[in-house]
Formats: structure tokens, C-alpha cells, sequence
């Protein structure tokens, strides 16, 4: 069956889902501190 991989699939894209978010975070984090340190 499919099924397997399609749940190992799935794992996957979750994994690059969060690494995208946390990454963005990060970003909005550091942006906001920059903007901070200029004003």
C-alpha cells in the first residue's frame, strides 16, 4: 500500500511547514528588534 508513504509524505511537508514558520518568526523577531534599536 501507499499509505505509508503518503503519511511519511505528509510528516515531511509538516516538518517544512513549521521550519518555514519558525523561520519567519524569527525574521518578524529581529526586524522588530532592529526597528527598535533604530528608534
Amino acid at each position: 500500500m501507499n499509505f505509508s508513504k503518503l503519511t511519511n509524505c505528509r510528516k515531511e511537508t509538516h516538518k517544512m511547514m513549521m521550519a518555514v514558520l519558525l523561520s519567519s518568526i524569527f525574521c518578524f523577531l529581529f526586524q522588530q528588534k532592529n526597528n527598535h534599536l533604530i528608534a
